[in-house]
């Protein structure tokens, strides 16, 4: 008779799954590579653990670190993610040179971005400073550069991607930031 609860011990799952295992720190951040989180029996209690997926979209060719609040996306809804390809195509980026997570679903800090991916820019859209855990406040749309990277810190994408005034506006001051931080010429957006 074949049981289906079978337990091992710690050590044998660490040795098993010691290249995909996720590490979280105390406060629930990611700390290490991840990928997609499989539920598995530990001792009786439900563990999580990474199994071969990316957590973020795009290839960060380009080290360029996008984080988004999105609640009801694995990462990024179509409309913002059309919306922020065009702004990339401006800065003449693509989807290959970025990598975009999502801070709702895999909570990743500033530290986990510079260590692990590279950052040498980050773009963050609907999130506070704190939260990706640096170290103090941005106000938007502020080019702040900290510790080799450039940061900028704007409200979310869905806000941005409307026509309303309000919506052009936010687009405006998103594009002066964003041709400071590229140091792309000085051009009218499109």
């Amino acid at each position: 008779m074949l049981e289906n609860n079978i337990e091992l011990p710690p050590f044998i799952i660490a040795e098993l799954f010691k290249n995909s295992l996720v590490e979280v720190n105390e406060d629930n951040y990611v700390s290490s590579i991840k990928d997609v989180l499989i539920p598995l029996l530990i001792n009786d209690q439900l563990t999580e653990v990474v199994v071969n997926e990316q957590i973020y979209l795009g290839n960060n060719l380009k080290q360029v670190s996008i984080v988004v609040s999105e609640a009801d996306k694995k990462i990024i809804n179509e409309k913002d993610l059309k919306f922020l390809t065009s702004i990339l195509k401006a800065c003449q980026l693509n989807k290959e040179d970025i990598a975009i997570f999502n801070q709702l679903k895999t909570p990743v800090t500033y530290s986990y971005l510079k260590e692990n991916l590279q950052a040498k820019y980050l773009l963050v859209f609907g999130i506070e400073p704190t939260e990706i855990k640096l170290p103090f406040i941005i106000p938007h749309f502020q080019v702040q550069q900290y510790a080799g990277c450039t940061i900028i810190i704007a409200p979310p994408l869905s806000d941005m991607n409307n026509d309303n005034a309000e919506g052009k506006l936010l687009k405006t001051k998103l594009w002066m930031s964003l041709q400071r931080c590229f140091n792309l010429k000085q051009q009218s957006k499109k």
